[in-house]
């Protein structure tokens, strides 16, 4: 027989909870995000992304019967590039019923990229079909669509694969019974990924070399696996600016108005014991109104910065790039390196700036004009680089004088300046010569050469050199070198008008490719304009009877 018997209750050996992910549109305002819509939204947006289900955006259009826009939307930036698996929308229920449905709607996302005619190009994620306001009972919800016991409507849309998103959009359609007022009350927009940013941008502080220094490379030390990849880019100015941040003991940021008043706590309606909740006064400086723009992407390490220099300040902004979530380059170091100016200042001016006809080589002259301090160095070469599309010629003259001397001579050999034209690409032109430097009888250089344009044109980039040992560049800016040149710059434009992209068709009128050596082989020449990239051209060949 049986004398004891104990029975244990099951007990609880293991939770395990999985979440969503992290909401990556979470207090995306504070990162530079922003929400737009169309039509405008009245009330302020910011209760959608606070990641708290209980403050509820009442989004709500007046929308006349006449509006243009048939579909209205709302765009999501979200500050910065992420990986997006999926997003959801959740909306306030009212009774256990949607209060007011989005009706029919579609979820859009785009990394920023842009179409032909400049719109952002949209790629859709999925379109939900609804009845317009109808009231749903919870047990006929679409398969897309849960409903928690809190009353909240969350509606999930997942990605297929990861794709890189920086912006997210919303767009639906109107029936004629919401035309005139909608009222949607969102408590959250909320998007989820995982794995590193497939781009981010990182901006360094404005820096103060110390002194008037002339920029000459940019180094850096980095991790780059494959599927990744990074850039650098620098601009300068002469000049800075301050900006001015306020904050309160929360850490959040605040206007000057707010910050100078006594301040109370908002979210429990009583005065802080001391009055205030000011936090950190916060200086920032910023580039001034002449800052450049930021250079061409620097590849590798050691490149010659193309930043305007020298400056009295430098800021460099970084780039990583990857294809994979779960691999990112890494940036160990950056190193700036400078010089002492060759000149105070060089000022190029290019004549002509506007091509007429493409693909046709012309002549140009680039007038230089040098300010020199006792304390520079000097130069002995002068560096072009074309922009895309543009072949630089191997014939040059260099002449020096004042600018009368070069202006209004009809004889320039008194002025020619014993130069050596030193080997390099189409695409640019290096010239050396004896240095120029302080106390030299030199007002104005002037440098004649050929050049092709076949594009839409661009920059003409200039550098003057000294090599003294290491070789050391110093960018030439554009301006008013010569005030009888009507240029002012270093920009060449092509202007041609036909819009053709095929131009100097140099073709055989026939040839019998028989097998018996006369007139076998046709060669065929031409070329091809406003082309901003590589392109494959086909050749059709037809015989007599236009087969």
């Amino acid at each position: 027989p049986i004398r004891y018997f104990r029975r244990e209750r099951p007990r609880l050996a293991d939770i395990e909870v999985w979440e969503e992910g992290e909401d990556i549109a979470r207090h995306l305002l504070d990162r530079g995000g922003s929400i737009t819509s169309v039509p405008a939204i009245p009330n302020s947006p910011e209760a959608m992304f606070d990641g708290n289900i209980t403050t509820p955006f009442p989004a709500k259009w007046e929308i006349p019967p006449d509006l243009a826009v048939r579909r209205p939307e709302i765009v999501v930036d979200l500050g910065s590039h992420f990986w997006l698996q999926s997003f959801r929308i959740l909306q306030a229920l009212r009774g256990g019923f949607i209060s007011y449905s989005i009706g029919n709607h579609q979820f859009d996302y785009s990394d920023g990229s842009a179409n032909a005619d400049g719109s952002t190009d949209w790629m859709t994620v999925r379109e939900v079909l609804q009845k317009p306001f109808a009231k749903l009972p919870l047990e006929n919800n679409p398969d897309n669509i849960l409903v928690s016991p809190t009353h909240i409507h969350v509606e999930r849309h997942p990605v297929d694969t990861p794709v890189k998103a920086r912006f997210l959009r919303i767009a639906y359609d109107k029936t004629p019974r919401n035309m005139l007022a909608s009222v949607y009350p969102f408590t959250e927009l909320q998007a989820f990924g995982e794995g590193f940013q497939p781009e981010v941008t990182i901006e360094s502080p404005l820096m103060d070399p110390q002194g008037t220094r002339t920029l000459t490379s940019i180094e850096w030390d980095a991790h780059v696996p494959s599927g990744t990849k990074l850039f650098l880019q620098t601009r300068t100015s002469q000049t800075k600016a301050a900006q001015t941040r306020y904050y309160n003991r929360l850490g959040e940021e605040v206007d000057s108005t707010f910050y100078a008043r006594n301040l109370f706590d908002w979210k429990e309606d009583t005065a802080i014991p001391d009055g205030n909740l000011r936090g950190d006064i916060v200086t920032e400086e910023l580039v001034g109104a002449d800052a450049s723009d930021w250079s061409l992407p620097y590849l590798v390490s050691g490149a010659r910065i193309t930043s305007p220099s020298p400056r009295n300040f430098v800021q460099v902004r970084l780039t990583l790039l990857s294809d994979d979530p779960d691999t990112a380059a890494t940036v160990r170091s950056i190193r700036l390196n400078y010089s002492e100016p060759l000149a105070d200042t060089f000022l190029g001016e290019l004549t002509p700036t506007r091509v007429e006809s493409l693909a046709v080589s012309q002549p140009f002259s680039l007038y230089i004009r040098p300010e020199f301090s006792a304390a520079n160095a000097g130069f002995d070469g002068i560096l072009l680089t074309a922009p895309d599309g543009m072949n630089l010629g191997k014939t040059t003259m260099l002449y020096a004088g004042s600018e009368g001397d070069l202006i209004g001579s009809a004889d320039l050999d008194e002025f020619e300046v014993a130069a050596q034209l030193v080997p390099t690409g189409d695409d640019s032109l290096l010239v050396i010569f004896d240095p120029i430097g302080p106390g030299h009888d030199t007002d104005l250089l002037r440098l004649d050469f050929e050049g092709q344009l076949f594009s839409v044109g661009g920059m003409l980039q200039t550098f003057t050199r000294l090599q003294e040992g290491d070789v050391v560049w110093q960018q030439v800016d554009g301006g008013d070198a010569s005030s009888a040149v009507d240029g002012n710059s270093l920009i060449v434009v092509g202007s041609q008008r036909d819009r053709q992209l095929l131009a100097r068709f140099d073709l055989p009128a026939a040839f019998s490719p028989n097998g018996d050596g006369v007139n076998d082989v046709a060669e065929l020449r031409f070329s091809v304009v406003l082309v901003g990239r590589s392109r494959a051209v086909g050749v059709d060949v037809y015989d007599l009877s236009g087969r």
